[in-house]
């Protein structure tokens, strides 16, 4: 974790030193969250613990970068970093189909996107009925598929440009227009890659936006086993 009150910049190499000595494959590094629905948010009223700012945040982000850089990990996503490119990296997330088991996983399919209820005597109660215990489930259509796709893989860092050519649109390709002229990324043998520029804004984007998003579902389903509907 870095960004969190009281850390320093010496403080964040200081644990960056430990994490290269220890050897680890892989280093997946956040940024303080303070979600109201969480058991800290709650007992603090989440007003006594701050986001971290922007410009400590961009600081922080950078030295991580660069640290990983120049010993040699490979980025993965933007949060993880890869010792070497040959070991398997980990992460949920970012796959296209994945299933969810226990109370508040979420699944995804195809054309269809599924949590859990959140209370475990209901997801019990469910399964000892030979019922599903889904709480709530939104549709996928072809056209929020193909931006899911553009989305994750950018978290990753990169694409090809032929994977890119199965899920363009005039819209999606417009946006990487745009992401290249700001250079937040670029063109690279035959791929797209996420400059540090570009890591750090969608970085921040997955805090502001996709965060907060998720902020909104699991805190009414926290509230509700299973809620008739959710305004995002």
């Amino acid at each position: 974790m870095f960004s969190f009150p009281g850390q320093t910049e010496q403080d964040l190499k200081n644990d960056l030193e430990k994490i290269s000595k220890m050897n680890v494959n892989q280093v997946t590094v956040y940024p303080l969250f303070t979600f109201p629905y969480s058991s800290i948010g709650e007992y603090l009223k989440i007003k006594k613990v701050k986001m971290p700012g922007f410009s400590k945040r961009y600081r922080f982000y950078n030295i991580i970068y660069d640290f990983f850089q120049k010993n040699k990990y490979e980025m993965t996503s933007v949060w993880s970093f890869n010792k070497n490119s040959g070991n398997l990296k980990y992460s949920s997330v970012t796959r296209d189909k994945y299933l969810g088991i226990g109370a508040g996983a979420a699944s995804r399919f195809d054309n269809i996107f599924y949590f859990n209820t959140f209370s475990v005597r209901d997801y019990e109660k469910r399964l000892m009925n030979n019922r599903l215990p889904i709480a709530i489930d939104m549709p996928i259509l072809k056209s929020l598929s193909d931006w899911y796709w553009f989305y994750w893989r950018l978290y990753e860092t990169k694409f090809t440009l032929s994977e890119y050519e199965n899920i363009k649109t005039w819209k999606i390709d417009l946006l990487l227009k745009i992401f290249l002229l700001l250079k937040l990324c670029e063109k690279v043998n035959g791929t797209i890659q996420l400059t540090r520029r570009g890591a750090f804004w969608l970085h921040l984007a997955q805090n502001y936006f996709v965060l907060n998003y998720i902020n909104n579902v699991w805190t009414v389903m926290k509230k509700e086993p299973f809620p008739d509907f959710i305004r995002i």
